[in-house]
C-alpha cells in the first residue's frame, strides 16, 4: 500500500515506540485509567511463521510500563496493517484462520495484557471491497465483502471459543478515543494529544 503511493507512510511516527512511559505519564495526567494498544501483526510476523522477537519484546515492555503506572492494557491484535504474505485479501482465504489462530496464541502469550480483542471494527476491515480507499483498494465488491465479513467474524468466535484461559474483552468492542492525532488516513480523527502538544 505504501510502496504503491496509495497510503502514506507511517514515517519516523514521533518516536512513540521509544517514548510509550511518556506517553503513559500523559495518559494518567488526563485522568484515563486504561489503554487500548494495537499491535501490528506484521512486526510481530513479517514472514510465515517467523517472529520477530525483538518486536514482541518491545510490546511487552511497553505493557509492562503501564501496568507500572497502573493502567489497564487492552490490546487490538488485528488492524488495517496485516502481513504482506497474507495477500491483498487475506480474510477470503480459509488457510488465514490458522494463520491467525498461530498469531492470536503467540502474542496473547507473550505480553501480558488485562484483556485482548482480536478486532474492534469489522466493518473497518472489510471496507476495502466497497469504498476503494484501503485494500483490497476494490469498490462495490459486495459479495467478496460479505464473505470476508463472515469469515472474520466466524473465526474470531472459533479462536475465542478455544482459548479460555485469555483474558478476552467484548467481541464488539470500540476504542472511546484515540490518544494522539494519526497521519494519513487518521489526520481527520479527533484525539486527546495534539502532535505539536507530543512534539513539544
Amino acid at each position: 500500500m505504501i510502496g504503491l503511493g496509495r497510503s502514506e507512510g507511517p514515517g519516523h511516527a514521533d518516536n512513540l515506540r521509544h517514548r510509550y512511559d511518556d506517553l503513559w505519564h500523559r495518559v494518567g495526567s488526563l485522568g484515563l485509567d486504561g489503554v487500548r494498544l494495537g499491535l501490528s501483526w506484521a512486526r510481530v510476523q513479517p514472514r510465515a511463521r517467523v517472529r520477530d522477537v525483538e518486536a514482541l519484546e518491545t510490546y511487552r515492555r511497553v505493557v509492562d510500563h503501564a501496568h507500572q503506572r497502573d493502567l489497564w492494557v487492552s490490546v487490538e491484535l488485528v488492524d488495517g496493517a496485516w502481513p504482506s504474505w497474507l495477500g491483498m485479501e487475506p480474510w477470503t482465504k480459509p488457510w488465514v484462520k490458522d494463520a491467525l489462530a498461530r498469531y492470536v496464541r503467540l502474542v496473547t502469550a507473550e505480553i501480558g495484557a488485562d484483556e485482548y480483542v482480536i478486532t474492534s471494527d469489522v466493518d473497518e476491515l472489510v471496507d476495502g471491497y466497497v469504498s476503494g480507499q484501503r485494500p483490497p483498494w476494490r469498490r462495490d465488491a459486495l459479495e467478496e465483502r460479505t464473505l470476508a465479513a463472515r469469515n472474520l467474524v466466524e473465526w474470531m468466535s472459533e479462536i475465542r471459543a478455544t482459548s479460555p484461559d485469555v483474558p478476552w474483552g467484548p467481541l464488539h468492542s470500540h476504542v472511546v478515543g484515540r490518544l494522539l492525532e494519526g497521519r494519513g488516513p487518521l489526520s481527520g480523527v479527533p484525539a486527546l494529544i495534539s502532535r505539536s502538544e507530543w512534539n513539544e
